[in-house]
């Protein structure tokens, strides 16, 4: 029982480095599988870059407005907040200009009721994806 505990540790350690170092020669040699068909290298898509955030918009479900707080790291050129319907059609694009943390103030009254997705995108790159919900 030790033996397959030390084992456990050890693989998830050696996960966790690979996605941390984004070493997908490691993460795809040492893929997670099982009943979950979950892989090391799907987690890698999905890395957030150092020095970025996205967090849940404030409240949610909202019927009022929210506030959306990010972060864009020191350097990014190019970044932006998308919103997109539950059909993942493209709402709207919020340019992001200013480096470190921010925030975006949504007012319900722009949208129809539903759930919408929204993704931080840096560089080109999909840092984050989070969902809210307008009611009225």
């Amino acid at each position: 029982m030790k033996q397959k505990r030390y084992l456990i540790i050890r693989f998830i350690g050696i996960v966790l480095f690979a996605i941390c170092s984004r070493n997908t020669a490691i993460a795809q040699s040492w893929a997670i599988t099982g009943n979950t068909g979950i892989t090391a290298t799907n987690y890698l898509n999905n890395i957030k870059t150092p020095g970025t955030a996205l967090e849940q918009n404030v409240p949610n479900p909202l019927n009022g407005n929210a506030s959306i707080r990010y972060t864009i790291p020191v350097g990014a050129k190019n970044a932006s907040l998308f919103i997109t319907d539950a059909n993942g059609k493209s709402i709207k694009q919020i340019p992001l200009n200013e480096e470190g943390p921010g925030i975006v103030n949504m007012e319900a009254s722009t949208f129809s009721t539903g759930v919408y997705s929204y993704t931080l995108i840096i560089d080109g790159k999909r840092i984050d994806t989070k969902k809210m919900m307008i009611t009225r």
